[in-house]
């Protein structure tokens, strides 16, 4: 064993432990519970009689259930559901979660002391001090988390992937820039694919995804070509690790290399690892093959006929270590005195460097006898740190121990001399061997769980005074705070609300949360009737206005305007403004802005802020700034984006920026406002009505239907409303649209009656009705026809007159018949018939009215 001094190096390992047993205090008398003094052993001195509906059960053993180790600290989840951490010259943290609520099912640790806890209803707790990071998932539950060593990303249950952390100037995260994240961002995922899992490094990432093939991005140590090319989101292609055939299970990222266990069914691979990146050459194995990828060779740790399998398979793939089917440990590479150099094979030797160190004459780690390895862990880091748990609960490490861990004698190397494996390989005792704080009652009624001294129900429900538990609707009683305009949702065991609360608030239709507020708490109304945005840009006291650079209302509801540039700007502190002005009150669903990023500039700071009343005076709501070149980092084709995880309510935007790191001038290109227009839902015959609460497409008069979609109103109806029509009333017609009862009109031929309203009788004699009501008298001397007479044309002269009037489309001019002419009533004048002399005599003579009527003279004519 080597001795060297302690520095500062970045380890994480991720165990699930059980320790033996240590030495613990005997149990309080029963029928007493026994409350914890500061080091959680018991004191039987302070035992309390167990209370009313509770039994005596014996004290439990508090043991690890995981623990992950990170730099020079650690961060344990302890059996009674405690999460713990603990090591040299940071801030401790220690919180225990009630189990009936809360139970830690991971936990991880990156950056400086920054740990992600995963609970099993898919909430998380992210607890950090220097940067802090936001735990926001925008509602999103989480089904797994995984951390690298200075960010962290999680899947949320419908598969998404979300990321933060510092990238320390390199796109590791897959979002498309180099910044620093500190609240979860999505990262985009190359269409018709979904993440399957993802493994984070010092400066780079790897991913497996549904194709189940591999894909890495960032500082570029992972191509095959050993080539350092930055890519910043995850790639269309996947890295070119072998044939189309072979599939991977899993992947780890280490510092600056990759390994993966794959198969290859149609060539005869089953578990077998490969490993790939920029060292590659130094420590990985003799003749690995370079590109094409077929020449990538799968790592030989030798043969083995156990269970008839040949050769060895691979459960687990670390830091160039692997845990083998057979349950045993083999590592391999560079081998030396340094704690990233000792393999454990109580030498020096390298493995991996030259022919014939690999395959079978690559030993299995001597770890003791009796000892079946059922977990291994390496730091991705090369620092050398290897342990693994045993079958038995037991723990081993060697290489680099971190000095925040109670150590094995000497506090430092083993694995690189002779006699320090084996059994001389101690057990690793972290002292968590205590006894329960809640050790002595149990609760009788099977519903509720003894907890901090007294029996306690699921969360979401309440206790009632015969002991049951029982959900209380706060929705029902009003034991919450949602706004008058949201609507409350109860939670109760069996619906999840992903918060604190046991109920959750939504703001209705028409009403949108107030920035940085909880949701369904503070309800604004907006206007979602189209958008009359006015631009101003303004520099140190000079406004301009950019009204003429608007681009207008374009698709998906998103309004865009170019920006503005200002040159010569001398100061950080004078900052340029840039305020839109949205008409009214609007629901904004995002916003994003691009600086100019091509020559990757940084800016002095950059905000986005959002206001009700365009004052900015203290009622504003920031949401997004950076005030340092270092803070705001380069600038990228991906923007800013306001983290807007529920739509808002807002007036006025206001986007500021200073100068810039190459030429000092502000340069906005463009900014771009999502929000909700109902007028692009309106029908072409409707129109968008803003209203206290929601914005509404309401039909125009005339036509029916819910606003987005309307017909007119039917002929010889009309319709007062969108959603009811009458018949006109008998006799009557309408047009089409027509929307009140005065529109029906009489039919031709009819009239309006005296009885008062719209009441058509049929047209009187001597008369004519065109329709529409009227009533006029036939000309002097002329009568109608018929009694539905409906135009002029229908009066004729009477008997006696004749229509003088040669224009048979107009009115008729009725005249007293000429002597010698009779006008029998048609209009028509003819000449009197004379008698036949000698024949016939008059009996009647020719009138004005009637023709002469002759008669036969018998026997003779009259004289």
């Amino acid at each position: 064993m080597h001795l060297y001094p302690v520095f500062f190096i970045y380890l994480q390992i991720v165990l699930v432990l059980q320790f033996s047993g240590s030495e613990v205090q005997a149990a309080c008398a029963d029928g007493l519970y026994c409350p914890a003094s500061s080091n959680y052993a018991i004191d039987c001195a302070l035992a309390l009689q167990c209370p009313v509906n509770t039994d005596h059960v014996p004290e439990q053993i508090v043991v690890p259930a995981m623990i992950y180790v990170a730099s020079n600290r650690a961060v344990a989840v302890l059996s009674d559901n405690r999460v713990i951490s603990w090591g040299s010259g940071l801030v401790e943290y220690s919180h225990q979660w009630d189990s009936t609520e809360k139970n830690v099912t991971d936990v991880c640790v990156f950056g400086y002391m920054s740990i992600l806890i995963l609970f099993h209803d898919g909430t998380i707790y992210l607890h950090s001090s220097n940067p802090v990071y936001s735990s926001d998932t925008g509602g999103g539950l989480v089904s797994k988390i995984t951390c690298g060593s200075h960010t962290a990303c999680v899947f949320t249950t419908d598969g998404t992937l979300m990321c933060l952390g510092e990238q320390w100037n390199e796109p590791m995260l897959g979002l498309g820039h180099y910044n620093d994240v500190y609240a979860f961002e999505t990262v985009p995922v190359p269409a018709g694919k979904t993440v399957l899992q993802i493994s984070l490094a010092q400066m780079y990432s790897c991913a497996i995804l549904s194709d189940n093939k591999v894909y890495c991005w960032g500082a570029g140590w992972v191509s095959v070509t050993n080539s350092r090319e930055d890519t910043g989101s995850i790639p269309n292609t996947p890295i070119p690790l072998g044939p189309a055939t072979m599939i991977a299970h899993s992947i780890r990222a280490f510092e600056r290399c990759a390994c993966g266990i794959f198969s290859d069914p149609a060539n005869g691979i089953v578990n077998r690892v490969k490993c790939w990146g920029s060292e590659v050459y130094a420590y990985m194995d003799y003749n690995l093959g370079t590109p094409p990828s077929t020449t990538l060779k799968y790592i030989d740790f030798g043969t083995v006929n156990q269970d008839g399998i040949t050769p060895y398979q691979v459960l687990n793939v670390q830091n160039k270590c692997v845990l083998l089917h057979t349950h045993e440990v083999k590592c391999w590479g560079k081998g030396g005195h340094f704690p990233y150099e000792t393999l454990g094979y109580e030498n020096t030797n390298s493995h991996g460097l030259v022919a014939g160190t690999m395959g079978d004459n690559l030993p299995v780690i001597d770890l003791g006898s009796g000892v079946t390895v059922k977990e291994l862990a390496v730091s991705i880091m090369n620092t050398g740190a290897k342990c693994v748990l045993t079958n038995d609960g037991k723990v081993k490490c060697w290489g680099y121990t971190i000095v925040s861990l109670p150590l094995p004698p000497n506090n430092n190397i083993y694995g690189d001399e002779a006699g320090e494996m084996g059994d001389n390989l101690p057990y690793v005792d972290v002292g968590f061997n205590t006894l329960s704080s809640d050790c002595a009652c149990k609760c009788t009624n099977t519903q509720t769980v003894w907890v901090d001294a007294q029996c306690k129900c699921p969360q979401y429900l309440t206790l009632d005074a015969e002991q049951n538990c029982v959900d209380v609707d706060e929705c029902l009683t009003g034991q919450h705070n949602c706004h008058t305009d949201a609507k409350c949702t109860n939670c109760d065991a069996n619906t999840a609300c992903g918060t604190a609360d046991s109920f959750i608030c939504t703001c209705n239709q028409g009403w949108a949360a107030a920035p940085a507020t909880v949701p369904g708490t503070v309800c604004l109304d907006f206007d979602a009737c189209g958008l009359s945005m006015s631009v101003t840009a303004e520099h140190t006291g000079t406004t301009y206005n950019l009204a003429g650079l608007t681009d207008g209302i374009i698709e998906n509801d998103v309004w865009e305007t170019n920006g503005a540039y200002f040159s010569n700007v001398n100061s950080c502190a004078a900052v340029a403004t840039i305020l839109m002005d949205l008409g009214a009150m609007r629901q904004v669903n995002g916003i994003i802005y691009y600086p100019y990023y091509d020559d990757g500039r940084s800016y002095c700071s950059q905000s986005i802020t959002v206001s009700a009343t365009g004052a900015f005076a203290g009622e504003q709501t920031v949401l997004f700034s950076c005030s340092t070149y270092n803070d705001c980092g380069p600038e990228t084709s991906a923007g800013r984006t306001a983290p807007i995880a529920v739509p808002i309510a807002t007036r006025y935007v206001r986007l500021q920026m200073s100068r810039n790191t190459i030429n000092g001038g502000i340069h906005f290109l463009e900014a771009i406002i999502d929000y909700t227009d109902w007028t692009k839902q309106c029908d072409a015959f409707a129109t968008c009505m803003d209203t206290v609460g929601p914005s509404m497409c309401a039909c125009n008069t005339g036509y029916l239907g819910n606003g987005t979609m309307c017909t007119p109103c039917a002929a010889d109806s009309w319709c007062p409303d969108a959603t009811t029509s009458y018949s006109c009333p008998l006799n009557t017609y309408s047009p089409p649209q027509s929307y009140t009862q005065e529109q029906c009109l009489c039919k031709l031929g009819y009239y309006y009656g005296t009885g008062g309203g719209v009441l058509c009788q049929e047209c009187r004699v001597d008369h004519w009705c065109p329709g529409g009501g009227q009533i006029y008298e036939c000309p002097p001397n002329s009568t109608s026809i018929h009694v539905l007479a409906d135009s002029v044309l229908d009066c004729k002269c009477e008997a006696g007159f004749e229509n003088t009037n040669t224009d048979t489309t107009t009115a008729p001019i009725c005249s007293s018949c000429k002597t010698g002419q009779y006008c029998a009533g048609n209009g028509q004048a003819e000449p009197c018939t004379p008698c036949t002399a000698g024949v016939t005599f008059a009996k009647f003579d020719c009138n004005p009215t009637t023709d002469t009527v002759c008669e036969p003279c018998t026997p003779s004519c009259p004289a």
